[in-house]
């Protein structure tokens, strides 16, 4: 196993923590940027979520379309199925855990689904600045996977359909990108510079941007109302302790790490994501179904306060494993 950098495994393990916690620190300052221009009425909440279409449909797929932009090899196959298949291992867990666990812990949609989805665009960033630009690819295992059950699970249960729309699941931006990126990394299609230095540009600005709306969000809440929630101790436990220990359980008791070379390191950019805040785009589900969209926009800012320690710790956990 190659060390991030140091002399051994304990140097690079030690190096791994501060890259992360450094990267952590900047997106903390982004976020109280957001909060400060939110409280001084340069940016209302309503025009943050121009920004937040934006990201979702703009910068997210360049996110996913740059990270296949890498050269093709046989180890790199490799670390793509192993980080698409602990993806999807760690996201059917969690999805049946808090099923099973839905009835006798009395959890709403609105709950069931901030457990279960988080944020996972924000690892790209973080893992390319941390890690290396060469180990997102493997960040965004976790976001392709994410995205199909998003506009399926999460959109059945907080919609009360039961019926598939192929047709807007395949159209969406975050799907197409992820199919060209496929096709471009697999046929090794040549990208123009212009096109790719492009792509490179939109995805670098989806740290900032998550950031900045996250401080608007949180500088937006009423925290008198955010103690009126009684039961926002039990979701924010779920979502930042029980499901990165089910992802950590479950990366141990298969031996992942061992599957691929520099395991380890494909598994911590793949899974890093389990550690982040509930997803905002379960606040916007919230909205279009008629649901409880303050309460979710409540877990998501608490989450994304406690994320900014996990996420450090949690990329540490992995490796060692």
């Amino acid at each position: 196993e190659k060390p991030l950098s140091g002399n051994g495994r304990g140097n690079g393990e030690m190096d791994m923590f501060w890259s992360l916690a450094g990267e952590v620190g900047k997106l903390f300052l982004m976020m109280l940027i957001g909060f400060v221009v939110y409280r001084l009425g340069i940016i209302t909440v309503e025009e943050s979520k121009i920004l937040s279409k934006m990201m979702l449909y703009i910068v997210l797929p360049a996110v996913v379309l740059h990270s296949f932009m890498v050269e093709f090899t046989p180890d790199k196959t490799r670390g793509l199925l192993l980080s698409y298949a602990a993806a999807l291992g760690v996201s059917l867990v969690l999805v049946a855990a808090v099923t099973l666990l839905k009835r006798p812990l009395h959890l709403t949609p609105v709950e069931s689904m901030s457990v279960i989805y988080f944020n996972t665009g924000i690892a790209v960033p973080i893992v390319g600045a941390a890690i290396g630009q060469e180990w997102v690819v493997y960040a965004t295992a976790m976001i392709c996977v994410h995205t199909f059950l998003v506009w399926t699970h999460c959109k059945f249960t907080l919609s009360g359909e039961r019926t598939v729309s192929w047709k807007k699941l395949f159209l969406n931006p975050n799907m197409i990108s992820m199919l060209i990126g496929i096709a471009l990394f697999t046929l090794q299609l040549p990208v123009p510079a212009v096109v790719s230095g492009t792509v490179e540009g939109m995805a670098d600005l989806f740290g900032p941007l998550s950031m900045v709306v996250t401080g608007i969000l949180i500088g937006s809440l009423s925290w008198e109302r955010v103690r009126s929630y009684r039961r926002l101790p039990l979701v924010v436990g779920l979502r930042m302790v029980a499901c990165p220990l089910a992802a950590l359980l479950l990366v141990k008791a298969l031996h992942l790490a061992q599957m691929a070379p520099d395991g380890s390191l494909i598994l911590t950019a793949a899974l890093l994501s389990v550690a982040t805040n509930s997803g905002s785009t379960i606040t916007q589900m919230v909205q279009v179904y008629g649901g409880d969209a303050e309460y979710s926009s409540v877990i998501c800012a608490v989450t994304s306060l406690l994320s900014m320690a996990a996420l450090p710790l949690f990329g540490q956990m992995v490796r060692i494993l």
